[in-house]
């Protein structure tokens, strides 16, 4: 990372009454092959007085959406088709899954990475291709009660485009 970017620090977030953990994004991007990228989205969140449960599964989605999944899609140059080629995602972090879903403890900065790799068949249109994230849903654990967020704000959650079907 060469630096802070402003526009990809989230400060503070009231939803539904509950302060929304901070959050930083950072995303990269390589091509694999002439036809096949590998795409990186890398978050933290930062709880304090409550805990969340993030999930570890993805869903190629156009639009956000009320999913359990983290969403995403892609971007493409002119002439690009965002539905092209197949992809699959997961979200990783070093903390324990269970049932699909991190569990972050109060007062704890986790850190996740969501990889995601697509593969262009030989007839989808040359272009540059990125990833956007969007949906990245959570819930919130606070006195043994739970409520389904979300990120509202995802513009900075993508990756750079990079040219495939060369």
């Amino acid at each position: 990372m060469n630096g802070i970017n402003i526009s990809k620090l989230i400060v503070f977030s009231f939803l539904f009454l509950f302060l929304s953990p901070v959050v930083y994004a950072d995303g990269t991007a390589t091509a694999i092959t002439d036809q096949a990228g590998f795409y990186t989205v890398s978050y933290s969140f930062t709880t304090e007085d409550y805990a969340l449960q993030v999930p570890q599964f993805t869903q190629r989605s156009d639009e956000t959406e009320n999913s359990s999944e983290v969403g995403y899609t892609f971007t493409s140059t002119e002439g690009g088709d965002t539905t092209a080629g197949k992809s699959a995602g997961v979200v990783f972090s070093d903390l324990q899954s269970n049932n699909g879903s991190y569990y972050v403890p109060p007062y704890t900065t986790a850190s996740f990475t969501l990889f995601v790799i697509l593969k262009l068949n030989e007839n989808d249109p040359k272009a540059k291709y990125g990833l956007q994230v969007t949906n990245l849903p959570f819930t919130v654990i606070r006195d043994g009660n739970k409520s389904a967020q979300k990120l509202e704000t995802l513009a900075s959650y993508k990756t750079k485009q990079i040219g495939l079907n060369k």
